[in-house]
């Protein structure tokens, strides 16, 4: 006997009104290739099976009721360890968007492995690849082997989309500033970070972290080469903010890994055991190495952690998603764009901000001057139905699972991008500058007018980018609309509120999540971020800690 479920299907496909794209200009998809990475596929049985998603028809394959018969080539599948099958609700998003395109899927594990991946995709005719993995060990200033990669396969004409990341800007980074004050820990003595911008010292970000909450993973880096450090920092979380009593036994906790001929890079977790909620970060430079950065920043990977003395507001959408060749995606939800009732598209707080700058070229050489990318490039839909993964919204009126974070965003804007290329002419008809430039110009504004580095170019429309498309002949040789695309205005709409007046408010600045709507929300949220240094087996066995898990919106 086969259960025979409803059919889940994305509301972002109304909300990008890709389903009107493809009515008026005939356009499912055929003939485009795309490609997802993430964790897994079909491992995890305990809700659904990509079997049951066939026959109910989510995903292509023998026995989808559509018609849509060629399955998902699966070229490696994900670990059995942690398996959540994120990949398959990434593929569900994009069958409801370009139900006739071609799908794979590759699992991934490790920076070099996902290097390895997007290499075999491209090889294996994936005309866009879409990925919502970030690793803590990418380099921030520095374009890492997975962002190189990319830039490789956007250079052989794949359009390549990437998950922005869920951690908004929860982040510090400023310039670094040695305080001259000095300090000795197990024996090793530093010299102190200066937190404080102005004519003061001060060597502690004091911060707040409730009894048994856990800040981090927390990645510290600087502006040196990526296997190749010249100067060795450490970062330690402290109880006491004076230097001169300091103790090891006032460490909390610790990342002090030799970095010379290294990675410029700390990684480092803390649970709060204590019934304290007041600590502080130290940054050191050992005093025996010789080299001092130019620029520090790290990014805090958990929601945890509260009113920070210097700042936790600065970009936090790094790595390969930062890449030139990249689209980086950030979310908003479904319900906070017009088709939906809200004519001003209102982006996530826990969407990735963008703006890192990189100081340093693949060879580890500095750049003249600092690259500063505009990322996101656009944002789309997410908080949508699919059939397995998530946690049911009270915000809509089914009973539907809810897939949320930039990880949902990512594959709606792929699908879009298969509609793209089918309209004008299949496979390899635009190189990825001409789709990218088509979804940012035919894009809505999302809270402000023009690029920001929350919202990029705005929120992707489907039927405007065909539409676009479609008037606005494309110059062979620059890869450029002439003339630029007309912005296309929406129908107007009244702000309708949504599941009640405060609801999509929360959404947007949930910091921190009311208690009645954390179960909604939180475990809901996808993973996204691996642990490095994992052991090389088959079938990318890892640890059960293997992924890190963004806990919160914003």
């Amino acid at each position: 006997m086969i259960n025979r479920a409803e059919s889940a299907t994305s509301q972002g496909d109304i909300a990008m009104q890709a389903d009107n794209a493809r009515r008026l200009f005939d356009v499912e998809g055929r003939g485009i290739s795309i490609a997802v990475i993430s964790d897994s596929y079909d491992r995890d049985p305990s809700e659904t099976t990509a079997e049951n998603d066939i026959l109910t028809g989510d995903l292509p394959g023998i026995g989808n009721p559509h018609g849509y018969g060629t399955p998902v080539n699966v070229l490696r599948e994900g670990s059995l360890d942690r398996a959540k099958d994120e990949g398959r609700a990434m593929l569900q998003i994009i069958h409801d968007i370009a139900p006739a395109a071609e799908l794979m899927f590759h699992g991934v594990s490790s920076p070099e492995d996902m290097a390895e991946a997007i290499a075999t995709l491209t090889e294996a005719g994936a005309d866009i690849i879409v990925d919502d993995v970030g690793f803590v060990n990418e380099p921030f200033f520095q374009d890492g082997i997975v962002a190189q990669s990319v830039d490789r396969a956007a250079a052989a004409g794949v359009v390549y989309v990437s998950a922005a990341g869920n951690d908004g800007d929860r982040s510090y980074e400023d310039e670094f500033r040695n305080s001259g004050r000095t300090f000795t820990l197990d024996g090793i003595p530093y010299s102190a970070h200066d937190f404080d911008s102005g004519a003061g010292v001060d060597v502690f970000n004091r911060f707040r972290l409730n009894p048994g909450a856990d800040l981090g993973t927390l990645s510290f880096q600087w502006d040196e080469p990526f296997g190749d450090a010249a100067g060795d920092l450490d970062i330690f979380i402290v109880t006491d903010d004076n230097l001169n009593t300091l103790s090891g036994d006032d460490v909390a906790a610790a990342s002090t890994d030799d970095n010379i001929g290294a990675n410029p890079l700390e990684l480092l977790s803390f649970s709060n055991s204590t019934d304290s909620e007041n600590f502080h970060i130290l940054i050191g430079k050992r005093l025996d190495s010789g080299s001092e950065p130019e620029r520090i920043k790290y990014i805090n990977f958990g929601g945890s952690g509260r009113e920070f003395e210097y700042g936790h507001d600065a970009a936090t959408l790094f790595g390969h998603p930062n890449a030139a060749g990249a689209i980086a995606v950030g979310a908003l939800s479904y319900h906070n764009t017009p088709e939906f009732g809200n004519s001003t598209p209102r982006v996530r707080s826990s969407s990735s901000v963008g703006g890192i700058p990189i100081y340093l070229d693949p060879l580890g050489d500095r750049l003249p001057s600092p690259e500063i990318r505009q990322k996101p490039d656009v944002v789309a839909p997410d908080g949508i139905n699919t059939t397995f993964f998530g946690t049911d919204s009270i915000l809509d009126d089914d009973s539907f699972p809810n897939f949320q974070g930039t990880s949902a965003a990512a594959p709606h804007v792929a699908g879009v991008a298969a509609l793209l290329l089918e309209a004008a002419g299949g496979s390899g008809s635009l190189n990825p500058a001409q789709v990218r430039q088509i979804l940012q110009g035919t894009a809505l504004d999302a809270e402000t007018e023009g690029w920001d580095n929350y919202s990029g170019a705005g929120f992707v429309r489907a039927d405007a980018a065909l539409q676009g498309l479609e008037s606005e002949p494309i110059d062979s040789l620059t890869g450029e609309l002439t003339p630029e695309i007309p912005s296309i205005s929406p129908a107007p709409f009244a702000d309708i509120p949504i599941g009640g007046s405060d609801s999509d408010r929360l959404l947007r600045n949930a910091e921190p999540v009311p208690p009645e709507l954390s179960a909604d929300l939180i475990s809901g949220l996808p993973g996204g971020f691996i642990w490095p240094e994992l052991p090389e087996v088959p079938e990318i066995a890892g640890p059960p800690d293997i992924w890190h898990e963004d806990p919160m919106f914003g």
